[in-house]
């Protein structure tokens, strides 16, 4: 599976913990002038930004509109050489209020799980009792994030990729949107159809610069 799909869909993990935490840290102002490069400034200009630190993604600012931004590491995918996280990947996201309730809630708990060490049987467990719990729960309603970043960079096969939204579509099929073929520019699930994790990606042409926020 190709890395990008991996990271777009925010469901793998890789074989190790994560090792040097250095390795995923950012200065904070860049880490918020990335998060803010996500979307358009309708979303990002007031919205809440998280960064990551050694105790996992938190809360720096709190926003006004619903909207979430912060910059995904890599606790979702393995490098390519098989040695555990592919630490450049820098992936950011302004997620809207269901999806911040669910989807990130995940993610941040993934993130925070790597850090402490866990591997990936342990880390999966945890999810999955979380899911069982109720802790955890996929989206009931409208779900989306936008990765429109100019900057966001997905990994040495992938590199920037196209912008694109993601929607967050639980247990529906490729089939569903017609088959599309992954990684293309018609809209697709990729390996997660069917699944509780199921995304619809959507590339998007880029934004100007008018559209971005500075933060």
């Amino acid at each position: 599976m190709r890395p990008i799909l991996i990271i777009l869909l925010l469901v793998l993990v890789a074989p190790a913990g994560a090792g040097d935490l250095g390795d995923y840290m950012m200065e904070k102002a860049e880490e918020l002038r990335l998060a803010a490069t996500a979307g358009p400034v309708g979303v990002t200009a007031a919205a809440s930004y998280y960064v990551l630190t050694a105790n996992g993604f938190e809360r720096e600012t709190e926003g006004s509109n619903g909207w979430h931004c912060f910059v995904e590491r890599a606790f979702f995918v393995p490098s390519s050489s098989g040695s555990g996280y592919d630490t450049s990947i820098r992936a950011p996201h302004c997620i809207n209020a269901e999806g911040a309730a669910t989807r990130m809630q995940e993610v941040f708990m993934r993130a925070r799980l790597a850090l402490e060490g866990l591997d990936q049987e342990a880390v999966n467990a945890a999810v999955n009792a979380a899911f069982q719990s109720g802790d955890l729960r996929p989206p009931a309603g409208f779900a989306m994030t936008y990765m429109m970043s100019p900057e966001q960079w997905l990994g040495d096969d992938a590199g920037h990729w196209h912008p694109h939204l993601m929607f967050w579509v639980p247990y529906l099929d490729n089939e569903d949107v017609g088959g599309n073929p992954p990684m293309g520019v018609l809209p697709f699930i990729g390996s997660d159809s069917g699944s509780r994790s199921a995304v619809l990606i959507v590339a998007v042409p880029p934004l100007g610069r008018e559209g971005q926020a500075a933060h």
